[in-house]
């Protein structure tokens, strides 16, 4: 390694483990599902990614500071830090400064891309289930007086099911076709068809 990089100095050794460490974050991270924090899709499908500076992406928050963010940080200022004092041959206060300004812009681009791309599907996926009201299903598990049970409709063209409740407090049978009058979350409040009238399924 002497020839290749000469005599490592503390400032470089730094480099390099920042640079080690941020790897294998980065690979824990996705071996354990922690790419994007804390997820909660049981209450319409919200995702709640951490407190701090969050943003509104369609009903879901991302925090800028979050496991992946960090790693990316890291492991781009080590890497940066290297590249700028052995290839590039930078002074050691340049190295710092560009190092640092390369770690921000890289764990910003991160945070931006699961803004747009994963949270922006999950926005994507509450809209779906908004849709769902006015169409028309059937009771899979019957509802009981007060109770809940669960229907499955066609959206899109896929077959789901839904917990579901009467919409008027009376027991539903299994087999009975019902229209979708509310969600609330990922429940359904439903009536029976005869009841209700058609609607027209805008799928």
């Amino acid at each position: 390694m002497e020839g290749l990089f000469g005599n490592l100095g503390a400032l470089d050794c730094a480099y390099f483990l920042l640079f080690g460490v941020g790897v294998l974050w980065a690979v824990f991270t996705v071996v354990t599902g922690g790419l994007a924090g804390d997820v909660d899709v049981a209450d319409g499908g919200a995702l709640d990614l951490g407190d701090a500076g969050a943003v509104n992406a369609g009903g879901a928050e991302a925090s800028p500071i979050s496991p992946i963010t960090i790693a990316t940080f890291i492991t781009a200022f080590g890497a940066i830090g290297i590249i700028s004092r052995h290839l590039l041959g930078a002074s050691a206060p340049l190295s710092l400064l560009l190092a640092t300004l390369g770690g921000l812009l890289l764990a910003g681009a991160m945070f931006l891309f699961y803004t747009r791309f994963l949270i922006g599907s999950q926005g994507s996926s509450e809209v779906r289930i908004g849709r769902l009201v006015g169409l028309t299903a059937e009771v899979v598990v019957p509802i009981s007086e007060q109770g809940t049970g669960e229907i499955a409709v066609v959206a899109q063209g896929s077959r789901v099911t839904f917990p579901a409740r009467s919409s008027h407090g009376a027991a539903i049978q299994r087999g009975t076709l019902v229209v979708i009058d509310q969600m609330l979350g990922t429940e359904a409040r439903v009536s029976p068809k005869q009841e209700a009238g058609t609607t027209r399924n805008p799928y």
